[in-house]
């Protein structure tokens, strides 16, 4: 193995640890399916979720039933994909069903 590659890996474990020890925000992936693929310790905490729960799932579940009746989900993810994020706070619904954020 070449210097480059251990040092890519090195860089990429610290990344994960780095984002995997944020409190403050929900920080996670989404595969092509818009299944959850990475969880970190402030979406656990926002969200109401623990990463087992969650990874594997389909990102509809942190939205009201209003919003799945509106369509939201899908009109988000088209709109949220070429930039490649989002930064949604209003009316995202954790596991306790709340409502936070301002709408």
């Amino acid at each position: 193995m070449n210097q480059g590659t251990q040092l890519s890996w090195r860089i990429e474990d610290q990344l994960q640890l780095l984002v995997e020890s944020v409190k403050d925000y929900a920080i996670f992936m989404l595969d092509v399916e818009g299944n959850v693929t990475t969880w970190n310790q402030g979406a656990e905490l926002i969200k109401g979720y623990k990463a087992e729960e969650v990874r594997g799932r389909h990102f509809s579940i942190f939205y009201t039933p209003e919003e799945m009746e509106q369509g939201k989900p899908a009109n988000d993810c088209a709109s949220r994909l070429p930039r490649g994020g989002s930064k949604r706070k209003a009316g995202v619904c954790g596991r306790t069903a709340r409502v936070f954020g301002p709408t």
